[in-house]
């Protein structure tokens, strides 16, 4: 914890020993207060925790969906080029797109999408996942 008063952006570090804890994900924020005593929330920001497993996979959520899942992929296809193909399950495609500086977790809108099952294809040069999901009402 550092104080004081600055026109300048501020960083901070913390080492946060999570080893015992068995999550796929942790959400954090941070409480920051004015020298005036005034505080205020930071947004949450969630990260992933990878194990060698979880590592070469994706994960969907919600499944199954309604409005929109969430495509979350390996720590190491993030900020590179991802492609994503979503298909039905006759083989046809019904949506691409490309992810030129990927993040951690993409959200895909479901709207126009018919009820039914999906598979949703990941590509990261020669690296691959594929995750079926379902779309509901």
């Amino acid at each position: 914890s550092q104080e004081g008063n600055s026109n300048s952006d501020r960083f901070y570090s913390v080492n946060d020993d999570i080893s015992s804890l068995n999550t796929k994900m942790i959400y954090y924020r941070l409480n920051m207060i004015d020298i005036d005593g005034h505080s205020k929330y930071s947004d949450i920001v969630v990260v992933r925790v990878a194990n060698d497993l979880q590592d070469s996979k994706m994960i969907v959520y919600p499944n199954p969906a309604t409005s929109s899942i969430n495509i979350t992929i390996p720590q190491s296809w993030q900020n590179c080029q991802v492609s994503y193909s979503i298909y039905n399950l006759n083989g046809s495609l019904v949506k691409s797109f490309i992810s030129s500086n990927a993040g951690q977790t993409e959200t895909l809108n479901l709207a126009g999408f018919s009820v039914g099952t999906y598979i949703i294809k990941a590509n990261n040069g020669a690296n691959s996942s594929v995750v079926q999901f379902i779309k509901m009402k």
